[in-house]
């Protein structure tokens, strides 16, 4: 579940396109990837994804990729994407957490 406010507006640095998906990267704070995992669900624009990958890119940022169905892009914004485009970005709820 996600609360709708989103933690930060980061730039996509890299965008693959195959026959059956679209792979995005982006680069966020290490401070947004405090406890990322694979499988972790993100909004990316207010579409869930799934992280496939990350990685620390340097002292003060990670890099995730998200791999984008078809369908997804289809209904969505995440279609029109292209290098360097700004998306928000926000993480899921965990147990506890504040929701305002």
């Amino acid at each position: 579940m996600f609360t709708g406010i989103v933690l930060g507006v980061v730039p996509i640095i890299g965008l693959t396109d195959s026959e059956n998906f679209r792979s995005i990267l982006i680069q966020i704070e290490n401070t947004f990837a405090k406890e990322l995992a694979l499988g972790a669900s993100v909004s990316i624009n207010g579409t869930c994804l799934t992280v496939v990958s990350f990685k620390p890119h340097d002292n003060e940022s990670t890099v995730v990729k998200f791999d984008i169905i078809h369908e997804s892009l289809k209904k969505t914004n995440l279609k029109s994407l292209k290098l360097n485009d700004r998306v928000n970005f926000e993480r899921s709820l965990k147990v506890g957490d504040e929701l305002g």
